[in-house]
Formats: C-alpha cells, sequence, structure tokens
C-alpha cells in the first residue's frame, strides 16, 4: 500500500484485497465494508503540532466509514471520514476529524454532499497554525480553527478502511495512495 519510499507499507487485516481498479499506478486497495481493514506502522509525526494526511478513494456507501484514522475512544487522534461531519452521519460528506484528548473534537467537513459516487476523489486533511483543513479534488473546501494551544496527538498506528480502533465504521470501496 506504500510507494512513497517512506518505509510505511501496510498489513491487510481480515482479506483486504488489491485490486487493479487504481486511480494511482496499477493497484489498489479493496474493501468489502464489513471487517476488513489495513494496519499502517506507527506515525510519529503525530506528536508534532504540523502534518497532513491524505489518500484517493473510490465509494457508493452510504454509512459513517473511516477512510484512514487512529480513532481511539479512550485517547487522541485523527480520522478521515466518509459519510459523516466527525460526529453524526452525513451521507457523500467527508471531514477530517482531530482530538487532542483535552480539548474535544474539531472537525473540517467539506460542503459538497456528493462524494460516495463511484467517482476517484482525492482528499488531505491538513493540521498546523492552529488550524484544521480539508481539500478535497485539490481545492480547500473547509478550515477550521484549533488554536494554538490545542494539544498534540497521541503516535498511533492508522488503520486505513476503518475508524481506527472502533469494531464500527468499515469503508467499502476502493482506497489509492
Amino acid at each position: 500500500i506504500d510507494s512513497s519510499g517512506r518505509g510505511r507499507p501496510g498489513s491487510p487485516i481480515n482479506g483486504t484485497a488489491s485490486s487493479p481498479n487504481a486511480r494511482v499506478g496499477f493497484r489498489s486497495g479493496s474493501f468489502e465494508g464489513v471487517d476488513d481493514y489495513v494496519e499502517l506502522s506507527q506515525f510519529s509525526e503525530l506528536a508534532g503540532q504540523a502534518f497532513s494526511v491524505g489518500l484517493w478513494f473510490n465509494s457508493r456507501q452510504d454509512t459513517p466509514a473511516g477512510l484512514i484514522s487512529t480513532y481511539d475512544p479512550a485517547g487522541s487522534y485523527f480520522s478521515l471520514e466518509l459519510n459523516s461531519d466527525g460526529t453524526l452521519a452525513a451521507t457523500g460528506q467527508v471531514a477530517f476529524v482531530v482530538n487532542d484528548g483535552v480539548s474535544g473534537v474539531r472537525s473540517a467537513v467539506s460542503p459538497l454532499a456528493n462524494l460516495n459516487n463511484g467517482a476517484w476523489h482525492h482528499v488531505v486533511g491538513v493540521r498546523g497554525q492552529g488550524y484544521i483543513h480539508l481539500y478535497v479534488d485539490g481545492a480547500r473546501v473547509a478550515s477550521t480553527r484549533i488554536g494554538a494551544a490545542y494539544g498534540t496527538l497521541t503516535p498511533a498506528a492508522p488503520r486505513v478502511g476503518r475508524m481506527g480502533t472502533s469494531t464500527n465504521g468499515n469503508f467499502a470501496g476502493f482506497v489509492d495512495e
């Protein structure tokens, strides 16, 4: 799942498959939306204040799902989510969500409501300089001020195709890097 050269290969869990339906290169990850996902190695960059995370996805799913997430109900996390506004279902929308475990959940939510249309979309979440930003298909679509004092996130192993450590929020569709 990683061709970046940064040494972050993923471990497929519960039958995650490779598919020729790719946006970049020759293969993508195929997720059935029941229990499969890919676990990546821990991101130490989360211990800092600034980071970005992004991917390509293609889905017709209409229930909330994690695209890439370190969600942990007992701690801090980040999450790129489909069909969610960070707390509630929001069909066709994507959200970049952070929680420092102290100040609470903050979300940048796309106003676009048709991103589960079966086409490829590129999403990027950025945290830096007291803000979180969400980019969809190359355009910044949402920004939320979190403040300079907003805490750091605990380094964690992101899961692609699942809402972090939760057994809910599995993704159905394709993911490419």
